[in-house]
């Protein structure tokens, strides 16, 4: 899970303060995997980019997710959130540490 660095943080068209990140999902499996993605961590976060993503067998998929809160909802600073990965059917579940920066 990684930052994207080229946009730290940014006001959306909604009112709503967005982060946005890269997630590369492996698939170490013989079949096609279907992974659904949550994030936990502020009052109303949300992911609001697609949170299901499917990869093929033996293969690695790039996503990028776009992660909000409500404006105004958390002081400003770097504030930890994580990701929840769960190959969907199994019991498999991955998390993933991050932050969501929230700036002055």
């Amino acid at each position: 899970m990684e930052r994207d660095r080229s946009t730290l943080s940014r006001i959306t068209e909604f009112g709503t303060l967005e982060n946005v990140y890269r997630l590369q999902i492996m698939n170490a499996s013989e079949a096609e995997q279907t992974y659904l993605i949550k994030v936990k961590g502020l009052p109303g976060m949300r992911i609001t980019s697609e949170a299901q993503v499917k990869v093929e067998p033996a293969l690695m998929r790039g996503i990028v997710l776009s992660v909000d809160i409500p404006y105004g909802s958390s002081p400003s600073g770097s504030h930890k959130i994580e990701f929840e990965i769960n190959a969907v059917g199994t019991n498999d579940v991955l998390h993933e540490k991050s932050v969501f920066i929230i700036p002055r």
